[in-house]
């Protein structure tokens, strides 16, 4: 039924994961197309992006999708735009001249990226990751997705870490993670998208300003090695945004390896993969022995239908049928 669609997706290159969701609709039968959201790599650019300072940049990214727009020489069946940092609705009705469908989906909180809900009505359908976003605006809720790499199912007999958190730094992670991994064999992997962000949010904001240049990477981990470091870790660690009531990536990635995850987004306890076994919620007054006691229960299993459900391939048909 999808035979010679055509697709057009702009999404941020973010761990891959644009190219997981190209190879998905693939799967579907669509011809994908897939751009960068936003209109240049470089780091400064980037930056000025993240910071929220588009204007600077209004003719560059107005050129950038122009010159995308002028390439397509045939009628596309979906646009579909993730996380928009850049993209505007004046762009959006630009390519309706050539789109039939367009579907903007959020894996960020309105109150991170503001500038997305002048998206909403110039949208087809419109998709967050955020319980209270889809609540306050009426737009579908749909949570993010793992991608097949990590179907990893079997436990290392001899794991090497306990816990381990791989994040971006921001808010106060830094001091929850080092509270949390205290004592315990942990892998932590702080990651800042370039090193001007940092300064800004050291010296500006002081949103990070107890985090030390020596502690913050500036090049992420390879896919390969985020899944080496789940193969060999008990647990994973997840800090959501004090800004997000969304469920992080990283949480659902968790999922479908099968393994346990420590959170501190209360809202998972309303999806319906959560089980006190495998996940807990904490809060700023956990202690050593609550995760210990719960690095000690063993793993519950939960349905195949579950773990399907959450999986970048059914993502992908669910949002396309959907559409």
């Amino acid at each position: 039924m999808f035979e010679s669609k055509k697709a057009l997706v702009f999404c941020p290159k973010f761990f891959s994961y644009d190219i997981e969701i190209k190879k998905a609709i693939e799967n579907q039968g669509y011809d994908v197309e897939l751009h960068d959201e936003r209109p240049s790599t470089n780091i400064f650019i980037r930056a000025l992006i993240r910071l929220g300072y588009n204007d600077i940049l209004k003719k560059k990214i107005e050129s950038y999708y122009l010159k995308i727009f002028n390439t397509l020489t045939e009628p596309v069946d979906s646009l579909i735009i993730i996380s928009p940092e850049c993209i505007t609705p004046e762009i959006l009705k630009k390519f309706r001249e050539k789109c039939s469908n367009i579907v903007v989906y959020m894996w960020d909180s309105f109150k991170n990226k503001p500038q997305a809900l002048d998206l909403i009505p110039c949208s087809d359908a419109f998709y967050t990751f955020d319980s209270d976003d889809a609540e306050l605006y009426n737009i579908k809720l749909k949570p993010l997705f793992y991608s097949n790499v990590y179907k990893i199912d079997e436990l290392s007999e001899s794991p090497q870490f306990d816990i381990s958190f791989i994040g971006t730094v921001h808010s106060s992670r830094y001091e929850q993670v080092k509270k949390i991994c205290s004592g315990f064999r942990c892998y932590v992997f702080f990651y800042c998208p370039s090193y001007i962000v940092f300064l800004f949010k050291k010296y500006i904001t002081r949103e990070i300003k107890r985090v030390s240049l020596k502690d913050v990477s500036f090049s992420s981990l390879s896919k390969k090695d985020v899944v080496s470091v789940v193969i060999n870790s008990r647990c994973i660690l997840d800090i959501s945004h004090p800004l997000q009531q969304g469920l992080t990536m990283r949480s659902i990635e968790t999922l479908g390896a099968k393994r346990k995850l420590i959170t501190t987004n209360k809202n998972i306890c309303h999806y319906d993969f959560y089980n006190e076994d495998n996940i807990l919620v904490i809060d700023g007054s956990v202690t050593k022995n609550q995760i210990h006691n719960f690095l000690q229960k063993n793993y519950k299993a939960l349905t195949a239908e579950l773990y399907n459900k959450y999986s970048v391939d059914y993502w992908v048909k669910d949002f396309l049928r959907d559409n």
